[in-house]
């Protein structure tokens, strides 16, 4: 039989309700067979065959068993694709080998396996295919590299954290769509990526000229607001001095800037202030809300103090987050790199045997920039982030999924009990002495008796139950009289009311058994997370380091600027010449665990929390000279003087 096969009849595609009724119609005495089967257009003999198969037995099923051959029935088959499905959602997608295996080791588990698996210890290439042909929703694709950084970091913490942010500047500032922008590099080289070419079929390599191996970089700074506008751009050189001749054929008003590197810089930052402000019309009268990534080129004192003396409010996006919350990133940057390879290929087919330089790099850009930043993509991109119109719900809980892989809490936010390791509440009612419970939900045990441990991520209520083996889940679970079973692990929400023992179950969605025999799962022994599993990152070990993480902020609020002042005065504070021997380095360290005044303004460097007399104890940084809270710092007991992050990193 081909892979392939075409029909050639209508044979056996009668519904089974449309057979049922023909057939009750027969036997009812209605009309004959012949009759019937012209009424209905049903073949004669097929319908006679389905009349003797209902007199015989009245629920028969009433269309064919096409999947009577298939190893994996319709509802096993469905769950193996929902776990490929989750996998490659949480990026660690499995390949086509990968699927085989685990196919494999399901049919050998669930004693499923045809003897041809069994002999090549993997499940058919020609079973995948017909795997794949029955869920049309799966298919193969090449995953984009995404660094363990980036999956980790958009989760929700960061992602509330910044919506806070900028819901507090938008209700201080009261700004509309057009007072709202977002600012971003992007690096374009003298290299361009070739696009796609006619050729000869079959040849092994086709070439297209480019300008060099490795280009030079130049840096273009784009700026946009909610409203569709699109400000001139900024162009980094890697140049020491700017010629005119550089800015050849660049958008009018763009703005142009040198370094060495070709990068942005501290230095350079405070003219895309200057470049920002002579557009936007920035002023404390009209303020504006400027988005960026938190870039150490982008928060230096001098810039920010600049934007503040202008009325620029600035809001930082949490680290390797761009790709989710970054307008231009989302929106507009794609575009712009394939209009700018576009025009890099149309210059070289122009003039053949010449290179690409830095100075067609202004003409080439801009180019690309008029035709992607243009007012649908620019506010699209601000809509999909969710920034304008405001919406924090703008991101499902599937583009979550990535984090969850490393998403566990510190040794000690698991709780006072080590026996209990969980992420929410649990209430122990008339329970009897039992091994540990792990779990990252809530659990309410009621007249239960000692039992295995129970490790779970959801909400679990005991009622009564009897000694069985381990819970493990992922979701809530309500035994009420159940009797011993195997084990139950799942990532949704189970209720088993009176059932009997049976396999165990392992599942991503909500499940009801009422009553229910051994074998009515989908799985009889094992599910493919009993198999392979969900991944998940190993406990973390020691204790949160406090204030290392960098969370969304108001980059330029007064807390954050004094933190800052504190860091440029000291990072620029003359050094003694010579060196300092231990014994005079611990004479300049001063004892600092005391309280501000109370008169003082002071703000935790950490938390951001206001100083308040009845609370606890206050550091002082030796360094830069803030303050902290002690419980929000690694300080030890005992211990009088205090170093902080930003400090130690200087």
């Amino acid at each position: 039989m081909p892979r392939q096969y075409a029909r050639k009849s209508l044979i056996g595609l009668t519904p089974g309700r449309v057979m049922e009724h023909a057939v009750k119609r027969v036997v009812d005495g209605e009309k004959s067979i012949r009759k019937v089967a012209e009424d209905f257009d049903i073949s004669k003999s097929t319908l006679a065959r389905y009349v003797v198969k209902y007199q015989n037995d009245t629920e028969a099923r009433m269309e064919p068993a096409y999947t009577h051959a298939q190893v994996f029935n319709t509802a096993q088959e469905s769950d193996l694709k929902n776990f490929l499905l989750k996998c490659s959602g949480m990026f660690y997608g499995l390949t086509t080998r990968q699927t085989r295996d685990l196919a494999y080791e399901l049919a050998v588990k669930n004693s499923l396996a045809p003897e041809k698996w069994k002999s090549a210890k993997t499940a058919g290439a020609e079973w995948l295919k017909g795997f794949m042909s029955r869920h049309p929703d799966l298919t193969l694709r090449t995953p984009e590299a995404t660094s363990l950084a980036r999956s980790a970091a958009f989760n929700p913490q960061n992602v509330n954290g910044f919506f806070n942010s900028l819901e507090g500047v938008l209700k201080e500032t009261k700004v509309n769509g057009h007072q709202i922008y977002n600012l971003d590099e992007t690096g374009c080289t003298t290299v361009q990526k070739p696009p796609r070419v006619l050729a000869q079929r079959g040849a092994k390599q086709v070439g297209q000229v480019t300008s060099q191996e490795r280009g030079e970089l130049v840096t273009m700074v784009g700026i946009v607001s909610a409203s569709g506008q699109a400000l001139p751009p900024v162009f980094v050189f890697p140049r020491k001095t700017l010629r005119d001749s550089l800015m050849i054929g660049a958008p009018e008003g763009s703005c142009g800037l040198v370094h060495q590197s070709g990068w942005m810089t501290s230095e350079n930052f405070p003219h895309v202030l200057d470049h920002f402000v002579k557009y936007s019309h920035s002023s404390k009268q009209s303020p504006t809300v400027l988005i960026m990534d938190n870039h150490v080129s982008h928060i230096s004192y001098v810039a920010l103090e600049h934007a503040k003396k202008n009325g620029v409010y600035i809001v930082t996006l949490p680290p390797h987050t761009s790709q989710k919350l970054q307008p231009l990133d989302r929106a507009v940057y794609g575009p712009l790199k394939t209009y700018f390879n576009s025009a890099a290929n149309g210059w070289m087919l122009k003039n053949p045997g010449r290179n690409i330089t830095i100075h067609h790099m202004a003409d080439l850009i801009g180019m690309a920039w008029m035709k992607a930043a243009t007012p649908t993509n620019i506010t699209a991109g601000f809509k999909a982030c969710g920034i304008w119109p405001l919406d924090r719900s703008i991101f499902s809980d599937e583009a979550f999924l990535p984090s969850a892989v490393t998403d566990n809490p510190f040794p000690e936010e698991a709780g006072p009990d080590p026996s209990v390791e969980r992420g929410d509440d649990t209430e122990l009612v008339g329970s009897e002495p039992g091994p540990s419970s792990q779990r990252g939900g809530d659990t309410e045990l009621v007249g239960s008796e000692p039992g295995p441990s129970s490790q779970r991520g959801g909400d679990t209520e005991l009622v009564g139950s009897e000694p069985g083996p381990s819970s493990q889940r992922g979701g809530d679970t309500e035994l009420v009289g159940s009797e011993p079973g195997p084990s139950s692990q799942r990532g949704g929400d189970t209720e088993l009311v009176g059932s009997e023992p049976g396999p165990s179950s392992q599942r991503g969605g909500d499940t009801k058994l009422v009553g229910s025999e051994p074998g009515s799962l989908s799985w009889k022994i094992a599910s493919p997370e009993q198999i392979r599993g969900y991944p998940k990152a190993a406990a973390r070990q020691g204790k949160r380091k406090s204030g290392t993480s960098i969370v969304a902020r108001h980059a330029n609020s007064t807390p954050e600027m004094k933190r800052l002042k504190c860091v440029m005065e000291s990072k620029n504070a003359k050094k003694p010449k010579g060196k300092c021997s231990a014994k005079a380095a611990r004479k300049l360290v001063v004892e600092s665990k005391e309280r501000p005044g109370s008169d003082s303004d002071v703000t935790c460097l950490v938390c951001g929390m206001r100083f308040d007399r009845s609370a606890e104890e206050w550091i002082q940084c030796v360094s830069c000279k803030a303050w902290a809270c002690v419980p929000c710092t690694d300080v030890d007991p005992g211990q009088v003087t205090y170093v902080c992050d930003l400090c130690r990193d200087l």
